[in-house]
């Protein structure tokens, strides 16, 4: 693309600046799956689950304040981001958990 072609061609089509690398980053992570051609999410619903790794992305989570059990499609912007919250600090606690364990046996060698 030349140079400046890229804001006339955002500006043609009526797209904010700001919004293009988060438009970008829907297509490279969700292409046109069922998130995207299904269910009328909008686009930070969107953009929360393209943050969610891939293999959890169509798996069911539970929502931690209310308990419900859903799938990324079926969650609001807000359950995404608890579910997130969630997913990140179960993996923590996995890696504290290995750390522990490796340091533990490292003692005895």
């Amino acid at each position: 693309m030349a140079r400046g072609a890229w804001g006339d061609f955002l500006r043609e089509a009526s797209i904010d600046e700001k919004q293009a690398p988060i438009l970008i980053k829907l297509y490279v992570e969700l292409g046109e799956s069922k998130f995207v051609t299904g269910r009328n999410n909008g686009i930070k619903a969107l953009y929360e689950i393209a943050q969610l790794p891939p293999d959890q992305r169509d798996q069911p989570h539970t929502v931690p304040s209310t308990g419900e059990t859903k799938t990324a499609d079926e969650m609001t912007v807000r359950e995404l981001r608890e579910v997130k919250k969630a997913l990140k600090e179960a993996e923590n606690a996995r890696v504290l958990s290995i750390c522990s364990i490796l340091l533990r046996v490292s003692n005895y060698i």
